[in-house]
């Protein structure tokens, strides 16, 4: 990989903790996500993620903490107040991350490291999200009711057509 994909994946990282902090209005949650995403990387350097043969797959580890995280933010009264407090603005900015991602992902489907289906040329259009993600973070405001985002969002991602997931549903295999 180029060193322009590390430097803009980097920047990407920088720019989700960034988002993460102001939505989140601290630093607890960016620090959680910097520790589990530094304990995912000491196992995918040791080579846990290798074995795509196992049941259950060890890739399962990646989903268990998410799940954790976020059955005790909806079940806890704490958790829930703490996500209504999100600043809506920042999580919409967040979604802007997605346009450099994709680039890299993309470098990494020609130099033969992720499958075609991962990317824009194999119709997932991730991107179409982080470039909607500029204009809808723009408008945005307080008063913007979160579900009119989430609705914007679902219907870029969803729609049954080249855009959608109907596409990316081929093999996950080179």
């Amino acid at each position: 990989m180029p060193t322009a994909s590390y430097i803009l994946f980097g920047l990407a990282t920088v720019w989700c903790i960034a988002w993460v902090a102001r939505a989140s209005r601290g630093w607890i949650m960016p620090l959680l996500l910097m520790a589990s995403g530094a304990v995912h990387w000491l196992l995918a350097d040791q080579g846990y993620y290798r074995n795509v043969v196992s049941f259950p797959p060890p890739q399962m580890a990646l989903l268990v903490p998410l799940i954790i995280g976020m059955v005790l933010l909806f079940a806890l009264p704490g958790g829930r107040r703490w996500l209504l407090k999100a600043d809506i603005k920042a999580l919409t900015a967040l979604h802007i991350l997605r346009i450099p991602v994709e680039i890299v992902l993309h470098e990494a489907y020609l130099k033969g490291h992720v499958p075609k289906a991962m990317t824009y040329s194999g119709h997932n259009f991730d991107i179409l999200t982080g470039l909607s993600a500029v204009f809808s973070s723009s408008m945005t405001t307080s008063a913007t009711p979160a579900g009119l985002l989430i609705a914007c969002g679902v219907s870029i991602t969803s729609t049954p057509s080249t855009f959608g997931p109907s596409s990316t549903a081929r093999s996950a295999f080179w």
